[in-house]
């Protein structure tokens, strides 16, 4: 695995994209070169500290539910700022 490969990999490693052989590849590529390892450990800091942000975007199960659309008040046209065409 050439350095180039390796570092347009980092982001899918990152996020477990990687199946295990390439995985494995690109560990080995990473034991061997520092600068692949610290933009390895930025993507791994910058996940970290999102993570929280991840949960604020996800919809709770009751929200999705048939019965709160149901009672989820409808916003109008002239609610949302379009004019309906």
């Amino acid at each position: 695995m050439t350095h180039t490969e390796s570092q347009d990999l980092l982001l899918d490693l990152a996020y477990g994209e990687l199946d295990a052989t390439r995985a494995a590849e690109l560990e080995s590529h990473l034991s061997g070169c520092a600068e692949c390892r610290q933009e390895k450990a930025v993507l791994d800091e910058a996940r970290r500290m999102a993570a929280p942000l991840r949960e604020l975007e996800q919809p709770s199960p009751a929200s999705t539910s048939p019965s709160f659309a149901r009672r989820a008040p409808r916003r109008s046209s002239s609610t949302t700022g379009t004019s309906g065409r």
